[in-house]
């Protein structure tokens, strides 16, 4: 199974693109790296569907569960490979999702999400 690659950009002073094509499926996980990137650093973007049943407070729900998470690889001053990722969720209830309060939803994330809030977020800030 082709898939078309998927070009993002980063937030450099000078903007990269970061492409990231298909390279096969592991675990029911579209696998995507960048072939551009270097051997000891690699990036991958997966993303994933899955569907699964769930029992919260005595209500049962059918999930609709996504993923889209990107991984990456820097090496430290030693030269010792450093795993990171960052990645976004969403567990959806099949009996009431509607797609407009999904959109909703991601539009306010992604107002949040913004550089300076994530680094703040990522030097132990929350909010």
């Amino acid at each position: 199974m082709a898939l078309a690659d998927i070009t993002l950009a980063d937030s450099k002073a000078s903007p990269e693109n970061h492409v990231f094509s298909y390279v096969g499926t592991q675990n029911n996980r579209v696998i995507r790296k960048n072939l551009s990137a270097p051997v000891d650093e690699p990036e991958t973007l997966t993303l994933a569907h899955n569907e699964r049943t769930a029992n919260t407070k005595g209500v049962s729900q059918n999930i609709n569960g996504h993923l889209a998470r990107i991984d990456w690889v820097t090496l430290d001053a030693d030269g010792t490979a450093r795993p990171q990722n960052i990645r976004a969720m969403a567990d959806l209830d099949a009996a009431v999702y509607t797609q407009a309060d999904f959109e909703d939803k991601v539009t306010m994330l992604r107002n949040l999400i913004t550089d300076a809030f994530m680094v703040s977020l990522a030097n132990g800030s929350v909010g």
